[in-house]
């Protein structure tokens, strides 16, 4: 009978010690170990894959430390073929006081702030300097006049005063500078970091595993996207242009990227999944209206359009700022959508910075032409016209660089129906336009002086100085009549090569290649005729 303290007593400690194991093997479980392994980028959003390991005999995964960014209705499991999947629960719990380790974001943010502070102190600093200097100037007389007998020694003072004023006072623009760029960069971090950093969001899944093997999760969110960027380089020497694929990326997700699977796709899974649909065209008659009373004097305190717009606009689902695009997106038409695939394990953290990755290059065939319209412009500028690349080239930004050096930006959108496409390549300046404007007359004629003739013109001589052979390509707009009493007469020489120049009428197109130091000439004259008392427009 004095036995059953002491087993009812080794019973507890038992049933305390399977408690305690019980608990740590559930505090162990809530910390499941995952990571982002794959990611789906899309021009206004993405889709992010997180892969945990499950050991066999697990009955359940609990993902923490996620933010509440991602689109909960989008939350998608899949495990590997031993692992079947049951309930799957999100959750959203406090931040404060978790172990949860800070995003990039919010350090980049106490970056910021630290990097500001510092360069108050120096601002300060520097303007100690600056008033220290005022008032030397000030007792020396600052124009150099002050009284002195030794001028010798009071230039050389003047002048080492001059250059310290203007060091100090270039610094201080300079720091002012770096402080506005810095105080930008943080008021955008801050914006991007949200109202949602204060929680953060728990996925639990229940799961049977006979065997051990892989969960993937994946989610979609909005605060992440890409434009495609282009990169052309001509070779005047090889006449070929290579064109560089390059993406610009960026997220603000709440989660950093590191050693990451990357895919670009110009698919738009935010966009609306079905089209419009047609209802009836109704028609009816309208019943008079009674005359209205007069309104009574508006009452301004009473006020209430503003609140009707915003009812309006939730009315209609527009989406709020904070799943607004981290880029402008345009609607790319292509057949269902096309990947990309980035190169290697991608880096990128969660602070709203874009970055460019390069993808791919294509070297193309070109012909180099020095296009000059004289009449607008007589420099000369170096156009390279290749064939429509093959594939699916989305619109972006192009920059445009010459033997290696940087010319300009311009847009890159190679979809359409021409089979030809000319990029600029800026001012070739060892080719010379000179415009001459040949002896202009206007007259009466016919019988009674009914009508007037006015003959104008222009002559251009254009100088190739390149050491090579170039093909150099004048643009001429011609006078066209748009009505049946003005007849046009026009005279080239020589002939041009193209009318109507890329479908523009009245527009004309000499070409011809000019030999190293030579020079060709290209002539207009146009015989103008209308009714003597007519106003007519657009005669120069």
């Amino acid at each position: 009978m004095k036995t059953k303290p002491a087993t009812h007593f080794l019973h507890q400690q038992r049933m305390v010690l399977v408690a305690v194991t019980m608990a740590a093997a559930a505090a162990t479980q809530a910390a499941t170990p995952s990571r982002i392994t794959d990611v789906t980028l899309y021009p206004d959003s993405a889709t992010i894959v997180r892969t945990t390991t499950v050991t066999a005999g697990a009955r359940s995964v609990e993902l923490t430390c996620l933010p509440t960014t991602f689109d909960a209705d989008s939350l998608r499991v899949e495990g590997d073929s031993a692992i079947r999947v049951g309930d799957v629960r999100v959750e959203t719990v406090p931040s404060e006081g978790s172990a949860c380790a800070k995003t990039a974001l919010e350090t980049q943010i106490r970056t910021l702030q630290d990097q500001r502070a510092a360069l108050d102190v120096q601002l300060q600093a520097n303007a100690l300097s600056a008033s220290y200097l005022k008032a030397v100037s000030e007792r020396t007389g600052g124009d150099g006049r002050a009284p002195a007998t030794d001028f010798a020694t009071l230039g050389r003072a003047t002048d080492a005063l001059a250059r310290n004023a203007q060091e100090v006072f270039t610094r201080q623009e300079q720091l002012k500078k770096r402080d506005a760029e810095l105080k930008a960069q943080l008021d955008a971090l801050q914006r991007t970091h949200g109202s949602g950093a204060d929680t953060l969001r728990t996925i639990r899944i229940a799961v049977a595993a006979p065997r051990g093997g892989e969960l993937r999760v994946s989610y979609q969110t909005a605060r992440a996207g890409w434009r495609p960027a282009y990169q052309a380089s001509v070779d005047s020497v090889r006449s070929n242009v290579v064109v560089e694929r390059q993406a610009t990326v960026a997220q603000s997700t709440g989660e950093d990227w590191r050693g990451v699977r990357l895919r670009l796709s110009t698919g738009q899974p935010r966009n609306t999944p079905r089209g419009p649909e047609p209802y009836a065209w109704q028609l009816d008659i309208q019943q008079p209206q009674p005359t209205p009373k007069a309104a009574p004097a508006p009452v301004f305190s009473r006020a209430v359009a503003p609140a009707a717009v915003v009812s309006e606009t939730s009315r209609w689902g527009l989406r709020g700022t904070e799943d607004a695009p981290l880029f402008d997106v345009n609607t790319i038409q292509t057949a269902f959508s096309t990947e990309f695939e980035v190169p290697g394990a991608v880096e990128l953290p969660s602070d709203a910075q874009k970055v460019t990755f390069s993808l791919a290059s294509e070297t193309l065939l070109a012909k180099l032409t020095a296009r000059s319209t004289p009449r607008m412009d007589r420099a000369a500028y170096l156009i390279a016209t290749v064939d429509r690349p093959q594939g699916v080239w989305p619109g972006g930004t192009l920059q445009l660089r010459r033997d290696g050096a940087v010319v300009g930006t311009t847009t890159w959108n190679p979809a359409g129906e021409d089979q030809k496409i000319t990029l600029p390549f800026g001012r070739d300046d060892l080719v010379t336009v000179v415009v001459e404007t040949p002896n202009t007359f206007q007259r009466s004629v016919g019988l009674l002086d009914s009508r007037n003739e006015r003959q104008l013109g222009a002559l251009y001589t254009v100088r190739n100085q390149h050491r090579d052979a170039i093909t150099v390509e004048i643009l001429e707009a011609t006078p066209v009549s748009q009505s049946d009493d003005i007849k046009v007469r026009s005279t080239f020489s020589p002939e041009p090569a193209k009318r109507d120049w890329e479908h523009r009428p009245g527009v004309i197109a000499w070409e011809q290649t000019i030999p190293a130091g030579q020079s060709a000439r290209f002539s207009a004259d146009y015989l103008i005729t209308y009714p003597k008392d007519a106003r007519v427009t657009g005669l120069r």
